[in-house]
C-alpha cells in the first residue's frame, strides 16, 4: 500500500486509464430492494442492492428526473454466477442512496455487490425523528446489512469471504470511519465546537441534540468497529475533529481519504479530510485531494438548466450542481470511480 500523499490533478487523472468506463457500461447490473427488520420495530432498514447480473429482468432508467441524470439497471435480474466483493455505501446527512447510484452501478459492473442502506433519521425521506440523534446507530446499520447479506440464502453464496469494503460521503464518511475503528470523543469534540461554533458539523450536532445526556455520550464514545470490513473510502467527511487520535492511529485496515479541494468554508478540507489523513497510519492510508471536486461532485450529473430550476425553489439546493470549475462532472465521476477501483484493488478487495 502506498503512503498517503497529496496527489496532483494530473496524478489523479492518470488512474482513469486502469478501468475504462466503456467496459463497465456494457455489463448488466441488477437492482434489488431489501427490507431488514428491527426486532424492536424502531429502526427497520431499507437497502438497495446493485449486483452483477445475467441478462434479464426489467430494464429501467433509475433516478432520472428533470434535474439529474439517472442510471440504467435491470430490476430483479438473475444474479451472475460466482462470488463477489461486497461494498456498502453510506449516504450523507439527509441524503439518499440514489445520490451515489452512478457509482454503485459502476462498481457493480466491475464485479461487486453494492448495498446502500437508508439511515433512519438522517435520510432524505426519514429525517428529524428520535433516530436522528442516535449517530452511533449509523455504523451499526452497516454491520446489520453485512449480517443480513452474509446470512440470507439468496446472498451469502454470492459474497466473497473477507472482501468487504465501505464508502461514505460527508456524514457517511464519519459512519464508515467509525465502522473502521475510529472512536468518537465527546469531550474533545465539545472543546472543538466551543472554539469553532460556526462549523457545519458543530451547528448540526447542537441542533439535533446529539450527546445531550451522559448515556448518549457513552453510546457515542464506544467502539463501533466491525472487524469484517477490509477497506474504507471516505469522501469529504465531517466530524473528523470528534475522533480520538489514538483510535485513528490504530486503524490497521487500508483507508482511502478523498478531500474536495473546492472551497467549503463551513466544512474545511484542512480540518476534515486532510486532518484525518494526517492521523491515519502512513503504511495503510492514502490521501487524494483534488482541486476541482466539491463536496457535491459525488452526486449525479445535473442536466442543463438544473441549477436554475433548483435556485428558483429558494432552498439553496442549486449548490449540488456546483463543482470546482475545472472539468464537467462526467469527467470527475470517471476520475473518482477509477481512483476508488484502484484503491480497492490495492487493498485486496478486488481480485
Amino acid at each position: 500500500m502506498r503512503s498517503p500523499a497529496l496527489l496532483s490533478l494530473a496524478a489523479a487523472l492518470a488512474l482513469t486509464a486502469a478501468h475504462p468506463a466503456s467496459a463497465a457500461e456494457s455489463t448488466p447490473v441488477g437492482l434489488a430492494d431489501l427490507q431488514i427488520a428491527d426486532p424492536a420495530g424502531l429502526r427497520p432498514l431499507q437497502v438497495h442492492v446493485l449486483y452483477p447480473a445475467e441478462p434479464g429482468g426489467t430494464p429501467i432508467q433509475h433516478s432520472d428526473d428533470r434535474v439529474r441524470y439517472g442510471f440504467e439497471v435491470l430490476e430483479d435480474a438473475p444474479p451472475a454466477a460466482g462470488r463477489f466483493p461486497l461494498v456498502l455505501i453510506s449516504h450523507g446527512l439527509y441524503g439518499r442512496w440514489r445520490n451515489y447510484g452512478w457509482l454503485a452501478r459502476r462498481l457493480a459492473a466491475e464485479g461487486m455487490i453494492v448495498a446502500s442502506p437508508t439511515h433512519p433519521g438522517t435520510a432524505w425521506t426519514n429525517r428529524d425523528t428520535p433516530e436522528t440523534a442516535k449517530l452511533w446507530e449509523r455504523p451499526r446499520d452497516l454491520s446489520r446489512v453485512i449480517d443480513h447479506l452474509t446470512a440470507a440464502p439468496d446472498w451469502r453464496a454470492r459474497i466473497a469471504p473477507g472482501r468487504i469494503a465501505t464508502i461514505g460521503h460527508s456524514l457517511g464518511g464519519y459512519t464508515v470511519m467509525a465502522a473502521a475503528g475510529a472512536r468518537f470523543d465527546s469531550g474533545r469534540y465539545a472543546a472543538y465546537c466551543t472554539a469553532h461554533p460556526e462549523r457545519a458539523d458543530c451547528l448540526w450536532y447542537e441542533r439535533a441534540g446529539l450527546g445531550s445526556s451522559p448515556a448518549e455520550r457513552e453510546e457515542l464514545d464506544r467502539s463501533l468497529k466491525d472487524p469484517r470490513i477490509a477497506a474504507t473510502v471516505s469522501y469529504d467527511l465531517g466530524f473528523t475533529q470528534a475522533f480520538d487520535p489514538a483510535s485513528l492511529a490504530g486503524i490497521a485496515t487500508p483507508v482511502l481519504v478523498i478531500g474536495a479541494g473546492a472551497h467549503m468554508p463551513d466544512l474545511p478540507v484542512a480540518a476534515e479530510s486532510r486532518h484525518l489523513a494526517a492521523l491515519l497510519p502512513k503504511e495503510t492510508a492514502r490521501y487524494h485531494e483534488i482541486a476541482d471536486i466539491s463536496h457535491f461532485s459525488i452526486f449525479p450529473r445535473c442536466k442543463p438548466g438544473a441549477a436554475e430550476i433548483l435556485a428558483a425553489a429558494g432552498n439553496g439546493d442549486e449548490i449540488i450542481c456546483g463543482d470546482g470549475g475545472g472539468r464537467d462532472r462526467a469527467a470527475l465521476h470517471d476520475a473518482l470511480s477509477d481512483l476508488i477501483l484502484d484503491f480497492l484493488a490495492e487493498a485486496g478487495v478486488l481480485p
